[in-house]
């Protein structure tokens, strides 16, 4: 979860903003992503880090533990602030000093309100080149916007 925030991180502020923008929509309407994947779509799509599936839904099964954990699975209006943060990372194992845990925080609170919400942590989770390959047209419609 750290690597993907601070690989989400190493993105212009531009780009970290229209990924926010498309989650947002996402969250918004899962149903966009019921569209046939494009057609030179990867069959098997592994996160970079070699953990896994590629998180390139919203919805995935492996971001809903992080977003429980973190308490953003619920009112879409949710925010978690440094202090909420520390403890759930620390939940999770992580070891992270407060102000590691605040630059993390900083990296993905693109607004400055001093919290991050639902679509900003799931844009920072997802991995955006295997959603750009397998759903093309629905990544270019939602970037147009």
């Amino acid at each position: 979860m750290v690597a993907r925030i601070q690989r989400f991180a190493a993105g212009s502020q531009f780009k970290r903003t229209v990924f926010q923008m498309i989650a947002s929509e996402l969250l918004s309407h899962p149903t966009l992503l019921q569209r046939e994947p494009s057609r030179n779509a990867a069959t098997s799509s592994m996160d970079s880090s070699g953990s896994g599936r590629a998180i390139i839904r919203p919805d995935s099964a492996a971001l809903q533990p992080l977003l429980q954990q973190l308490s953003l699975d619920g009112d879409a209006d949710q925010e978690v602030d440094a202090d909420k943060l520390g403890k759930a990372l620390k939940a999770m194992g992580f070891r992270l000093d407060p102000s590691e845990v605040e630059r993390l925080l900083e990296q993905v609170d693109l607004d400055g309100s001093g919290g991050i919400d639902r679509a900003a942590f799931t844009a920072s989770q997802m991995d955006w080149r295997a959603l750009q390959q397998n759903h093309a047209e629905v990544f270019l419609d939602l970037a147009a916007k």
